[in-house]
């Protein structure tokens, strides 16, 4: 990330990449840090650009990125895609603590509380 990202105000989504909108006290607006990839762009530019949102933690704008990509002819691309589409998706161990805890919570809720 740039330095002009971290001094940045706030950050906000816009037209589906990632920018940083820093408001100077004109009130005008600095440009956007990464775009995402135009049409035609290369698939290793592109993969580069979901390697740099996954280490932001832009995890939808991974996953925009990838899709596409996983069906490339070449398997360098498509490997790597690949895992960083496994990387950012649900763990299934923790939906289902996250069920267990909801549960439990609700029957000591119901037998301590509402009983």
């Amino acid at each position: 990330m740039t330095t002009e990202c971290w001094s940045a105000r706030r950050f906000r989504l816009s037209s589906g990449c990632y920018a940083a909108a820093a408001m100077s006290d004109d009130g005008t607006q600095s440009a956007q840090v990464d775009a995402a990839p135009a049409e035609g762009a290369d698939a290793t530019q592109a993969l580069r650009l979901a390697q740099r949102a996954f280490e932001r933690g832009d995890y939808a704008q991974v996953r925009r990125l990838t899709a596409p990509l996983l069906d490339h002819p070449n398997p360098d691309v498509a490997r790597p895609a690949l895992d960083l589409l496994r990387r950012v998706q649900v763990d299934p161990a923790q939906v289902v603590a996250l069920v267990l805890s909801l549960l439990f919570f609700g029957w000591v809720a119901w037998k301590y509380v509402l009983s």
